[in-house]
């Protein structure tokens, strides 16, 4: 699994991130599915790092988790 951490100078801690392999591999969905989520859902909107990577937050991602695990 791959976190990867971001210092954010505005914020008091380190923000994780999950890559998207790290992510279909933890609820076992294929990309095409994740980004489905991802647009049509309640699934957390990744964060833009460059051009063309996006990652998401494990606090936005652990969240997401736990709601569903509720239902």
């Amino acid at each position: 699994m791959e976190l990867i951490k971001k210092q954010d100078k505005s914020a008091e801690s380190d923000q994780m991130f999950y890559h998207i392999s790290d992510l279909c591999r933890i609820f076992s969905m294929s990309r095409t599915t994740l980004w489905k989520l991802t647009k049509t859902s309640s699934f957390p909107k990744p964060v833009k790092f460059y051009a063309r990577k996006k990652m998401w937050l494990r606090d936005d991602i652990e969240k997401w988790g736990r709601s569903q695990s509720l239902n």
